[in-house]
């Protein structure tokens, strides 16, 4: 016989047995009673019922060491003690087991019987044989069997059973009550259509039987399916038991192998270093030995030298001394090179302050030529217009009185003309010999600079004299200490020497003839200031260029005042 279609969870199968050929189905009359339709239904539903009576089965299909192992991981992962598992908890665990994710979610939807995103203790024993039953690589079922249900969703489900059952017992009673309170006078027919549906309802038992039969046929083969593979179950999970057991027991044969080899190998181990350790205690005590002969060699020596360092001691103690002074000595000629190149950095500062004066002082002589050149330019009109004024004085031979006066009147702007234009002149001039000057300034800058970095190599030069100076013998020092000494009058030769070349500037070779007052003028400006370089030497030059920058300015004041000293109004002269 086929084998019935699996339970729902749990439900009973809804698909109809197909009706038995053996018996013919007359057809019925169209017009039925009201009785023949409520004894049909009653018919129907209480066959129905039977059909849908099958009691679930008595065991469940997890074995008992299993519900007790999952039983122990379910309360290890429940520490809340709610009794069940949260979907992230269980999604958690069965992930564990390295399924896909497709057969996970089938084992998830078969287990979460009640379909509430959690899992009881049973559910997840029953997700958890899933999850074995697809790892030892049996087929999931597509729906869940009855023997897959858990015990408390079966008392469930089969109260819930039996409750409808009654329920519909009671109702075909009060139905057979009503119709025979109701029933009327039988005639022919009506016996003929009741004889004919009592054989219908024999019929209909009959076919109910007979499915009911096969039906439970059915039941009992799957039943024995079920047994037989749960006894192949049985007998695989033992074959593996068994054969994890000898494993088990090789593998301790194994480890109980290793150990003593492991013991064999320590005690040769601790032989060797027994016999290492007696081998070094002799080589120490060799070694002692010997280095308690040269021990006693060296302090002999030892005490040799200490004599020989107690005199060593005291001729150096004359030397310190002797290299102390020295080094006061020493000291002082650096005071004297500290002082001297403070004095060299004060007139490097004095010279930077004199340029910035003279190149202010040129450009304010430059404003002014320019001024001198645009008033000249006024006055070039003034001529003309004279001259035009004189030719029509002469053409009309009138008033002689006036024509001289302006006749006068134009002598005398020829002569202040002139003057403008000589003092413009002896501006050109002075300006040109303050640009020598302030090259002559840049040049000695320049050369003092070089004598300042000099200078501060000299006295890196005596630091590091100093610091060897204490570390090494007196005859040492006293060359070390000459060298320097001549390092340094060499250097203020130098310095002296550089100054006096700043000092010597040759005058430009572009100058020409014209400019022989220019040429004199640099001239003494440089013999001044060799002079001044030649009286000062190493103290600096700063008070006599202050003095020549003074007496600079007060010329070029009285050559402006001059200049700018002429009538604005040579008319208003010439009439007075």
């Amino acid at each position: 016989p086929p084998i019935p279609q699996p339970v729902v969870n749990g439900a009973p199968p809804t698909a109809m047995i197909p009706p038995i050929s053996g018996f013919p189905h007359p057809a019925a009359p169209v017009n039925k009673t009201s009785s023949f339709n409520r004894s049909s239904t009653k018919l129907q539903k209480g066959s129905s019922f039977d059909a849908a009576g099958p009691q679930p089965p008595s065991d469940w299909v997890v074995p008992q060491s299993s519900r007790l192992k999952y039983r122990q991981l379910f309360n290890s992962h429940d520490k809340m003690m709610s009794g069940y598992l949260t979907g992230p908890q269980a999604r958690t665990i069965l992930m564990q087991s390295s399924l896909p994710q497709s057969q996970l979610a089938t084992i998830w939807g078969l287990s979460d019987i009640d379909q509430d995103g959690k899992l009881t203790a049973e559910e997840f024993i029953l997700a958890m044989h899933l999850i074995d039953m697809a790892m030892s690589g049996l087929p999931l079922p597509p729906v869940l069997p009855p023997d897959y249900l858990p015990p408390t969703f079966r008392r469930v489900r089969s109260d819930s059973v039996q409750s409808d059952q009654k329920s519909v017992q009671e109702e075909p009673e009060e139905e057979t009550e009503s119709s025979q309170e109701k029933k009327l006078p039988v005639t022919f027919e009506d016996k003929k259509r009741e004889n004919f549906e009592r054989g219908n309802l024999e019929l209909e038992k009959r076919r109910q039987a007979l499915q009911e039969q096969q039906r439970k046929e059915q039941e009992r083969l799957a039943a024995l399916e079920r047994e037989e593979q749960e006894r192949k179950e049985r007998e695989r999970l033992e074959q593996e038991r068994r054969r994890q057991q000898e494993l088990e027991k090789q593998l301790e044969k194994q480890r109980e192998l290793e150990r003593q080899r492991e013991e064999e190998r320590r005690k040769e181990i601790e032989r060797r270093e027994a016999a290492k350790r007696e081998l070094e205690r002799q080589r120490q005590l060799e070694w002692e030995r010997q280095r308690r002969q040269e021990l006693l060699t060296q302090r002999n020596r030892e005490q040799e030298s200490i004599v020989l360092l107690k005199a060593r001691k005291k001729t150096l103690e004359f030397e310190l001394e002797a290299l102390n002074d020295k080094k006061n000595q020493l000291e002082g000629k650096l005071k004297d090179v500290r002082f001297r190149l403070s004095a060299q950095r004060r007139e490097m500062e004095q010279t930077n302050q004199t340029r910035e004066t003279r190149i202010a002082e040129i450009t304010q002589l430059q404003q002014q030529l320019q001024e001198s050149q645009q008033w000249l330019g006024r006055l070039i009109p003034d001529k003309q217009c004279l001259n035009d004024q004189l030719k029509q004085v002469q053409q009309s031979s009138l008033h002689r009185d006036s024509l001289s006066s302006l006749q006068k009147a134009v002598e005398q702007k020829e002569s202040s003309r002139q003057q403008l234009k000589e003092q413009l002149d002896a501006v050109e001039r002075e300006t040109r010999a303050k640009l020598l000057e302030i090259d002559a300034f840049n040049t000695q800058l320049k050369e003092l600079r070089e004598i300042h970095t000099r200078q501060q190599r000299l006295k890196q030069k005596e630091l590091e004299g100093d610091t060897h100076m204490q570390t090494h013998t007196l005859p040492h020092m006293q060359t070390h200490s000459e060298r320097k000494s001549a390092e340094l009058q060499e250097g203020g030769l130098s310095s002296h020497e550089a100054g006096s070349s700043a000092a010597k500037a040759p005058s430009p070779a572009s100058v020409s003839a014209s400019h022989a007052w220019l040429n004199r003028v640099t001239q003494e400006e440089e013999e001044r200031k060799r002079r001044g370089m030649e009286e000062e030497g190493r103290k600096g030059v700063g008070s006599l260029e202050e003095e020549d920058e003074n007496r600079g300015k007060k010329d070029m004041q009285e050559k402006l005042n001059k200049l700018f000293s002429q009538p604005a109004d040579p008319w208003a002269s010439a009439a007075e």
